[in-house]
C-alpha cells in the first residue's frame, strides 16, 4: 500500500473525528480511505448510468428516424403469449 500525505480543513477533520468517537472506524486511516473509495464507486456509478442514458438515447433517436417505426402494444404480455392465444381462439 502506498502512503500519500494530504492537507484537510479543520472541519473535515472534525467530521472524521465525529464517525471515529461513534464507532463507525477505528481511525482517521480507515475513515479516510473507506470515504475515498465510496467517492470513487459513486463517480463509477454515475460514469455508467451516463453509458446507458447515451445508449437509449441513440436507440430512441434510431427509432424516431426510422421510415417505419415498429407497432408497439401497451401490454405486459410477451408477442408468444398473445399469438398462443390468438391460434387457440
Amino acid at each position: 500500500m502506498i502512503t500519500i500525505p494530504i492537507g484537510l480543513d479543520e472541519k473535515i477533520i472534525e467530521k472524521i473525528d465525529l464517525l471515529i468517537k461513534i464507532g463507525r472506524y477505528k481511525n482517521r486511516t480507515e475513515a479516510l480511505r473507506d470515504q475515498i473509495v465510496k467517492g470513487l464507486e459513486k463517480i463509477s456509478l454515475l460514469e455508467e448510468n451516463n453509458k446507458v442514458k447515451d445508449k437509449i438515447n441513440l436507440f430512441l433517436k434510431l427509432l424516431l428516424d426510422m421510415k417505419d417505426p415498429p407497432t408497439i402494444f401497451p401490454t405486459q404480455r410477451s408477442a408468444i403469449e398473445i399469438v398462443t392465444e390468438e391460434r387457440n381462439a
